[in-house]
């Protein structure tokens, strides 16, 4: 079941990590698409029953998983980064799919994609 639960509104924050470290380090081209991310994610589970968020919000999901990978590519490919990335992907997967509690699972996809999006970032800067 899809809610407007504010934990999972909340966890959309964890995205602002990430978000800061690529305006910081001149990553600009990746800042809209993580931003975008963030505020169609939280205009969704505010109003789930608008499906033009919903779909925005899975548009730009898939932009941001084609970013990390694009990051993942074409950096500098720092092993540890890399390596957590990998690790982490099934991880998120998991818990996007999980049935039961969707608030706790939903709001635990956030935040191993928001990992995801730190490592991916680390592994093309260092």
């Amino acid at each position: 079941m899809k809610t407007h639960s504010p934990n999972i509104q909340i966890s959309n924050l964890f995205f602002i990590a990430p978000l800061l470290i690529a305006f910081q380090q001149n990553i600009l081209w990746y800042v809209p698409i993580i931003s975008l991310v963030t505020i169609f994610s939280f205009l969704y589970h505010f109003a789930p029953s608008v499906h033009l968020f919903e779909l925005l919000d899975r548009v730009f999901a898939i932009a941001l998983i084609a970013s990390n990978f694009f990051l993942c590519v074409t950096g500098n490919h720092h092993v540890s980064s890399l390596v957590l990335v990998a690790l982490l992907i099934p991880v998120s997967f998991f818990f996007l799919y999980r049935k039961g509690n969707y608030t706790y699972n939903h709001s635990m996809w956030h935040l191993v994609s928001a990992y995801i999006c730190t490592f991916s970032i680390l592994s093309y800067l260092l």
